[in-house]
């Protein structure tokens, strides 16, 4: 019964997203020159370490017919913050992805384009804590458009005074395909991460042990209570993860078969990445260095 319940409320959950995505498209349209100010752009730069873009190069003459290759930034009029970041290829054809935002600067939906039409759509609602409440991504084809949908549930700690993810449900469409808990020790720190099937089967579960208030070993185990691997944290004396290495079960033993290091100026940003897989017999290496520009913002790595 609660799971018809469960499913009853997705569908309805889903119609309510879809219709509600296509009003507020209809409204942005609508209200672009009333709500925001507009500024357009030929070249933008991904800041990664912060996961934005910032705009340069902006475009004086804008005489949309003939602009091409450009990007379209809004921004809210009362905040000066970005309500949406658009490129295009031409003014009719959009490309890549879009980026909606609340006032508040939440993330409330993205969109790609490819050749001038939508193929994914995500969209971000959140509750009355501006905590992630669930994530709808939609993809588009020729034939037919499919949901999968994120649910996600939040309790209150009395010992840390936060809200904790609790639980997370994966829908494809409105049929629950698996859904995650999580547990947290005294002081607030995510303690296991189990998956479940959707029929309430265990699937595996994860481990987490710290030392110093630091992640120290994350263990994996499956169905049976097996562990099947596990990964160990290691840190410099300012906290920063210098090395992630990663074991598997091989016969009766563990043995690394993924290790990577992370090097730190004095100011703790991260110069370099060296990652060491195993391949059979032997470690193929891979190092990525990293500089950054007057923003402070990385570029792409360097190898």
């Amino acid at each position: 019964m609660n799971k018809l319940i469960y499913l009853t409320v997705i569908i309805l959950i889903s119609i309510t997203t879809c219709n509600y995505c296509d009003d507020k498209q209809k409204s942005t349209n609508n209200n672009n020159k009333k709500s925001f100010n507009v500024k357009y752009f030929s070249k933008r730069k991904i800041c990664t370490n912060i996961k934005t873009y910032y705009y340069y190069n902006p475009i004086q003459n804008t005489k949309e017919e003939f602009m091409k290759n450009f990007f379209k930034v809004s921004y809210y009029k009362s905040t000066d913050k970005i309500a949406i970041e658009a490129s295009y290829k031409d003014m009719d054809t959009p490309v890549g992805l879009w980026f909606y935002y609340l006032d508040n600067g939440k993330k409330e939906k993205e969109v790609l384009y490819k050749d001038g039409k939508k193929v994914e759509e995500s969209i971000f609602e959140y509750n009355i804590h501006n905590l992630l409440q669930s994530h709808t991504k939609y993809t588009y084809s020729s034939s037919k458009k499919l949901a999968f949908k994120s649910l996600y549930f939040y309790n209150y700690d009395e010992n840390t005074k936060k809200r904790l993810l609790a639980k997370t449900e994966n829908y494809n469409g409105a049929i629950l395909d698996e859904y995650i808990v999580y547990e947290y020790n005294k002081e607030g720190y995510l303690s296991k991460r189990s998956i479940y099937l959707y029929n309430d089967l265990l699937k595996s579960y994860d481990i987490y042990n710290y030392k110093n208030n630091l992640l120290s070993k994350q263990e994996i185990y499956n169905k049976e209570d097996k562990i099947i691997a596990y990964i160990t944290y290691q840190y410099d004396k300012n906290k920063n993860l210098i090395q992630k290495k990663q074991f598997e079960k091989k016969s009766r033993h563990f043995e690394p078969v993924k290790i990577l290091f992370y090097k730190f100026n004095d100011k703790n940003t991260l110069m370099e990445k060296q990652e060491k897989i195993k391949i059979g017999n032997k470690y193929n290496t891979y190092t990525k260095k990293y500089s950054y520009d007057e923003m402070g913002c990385y570029q792409k790595p360097n190898k």
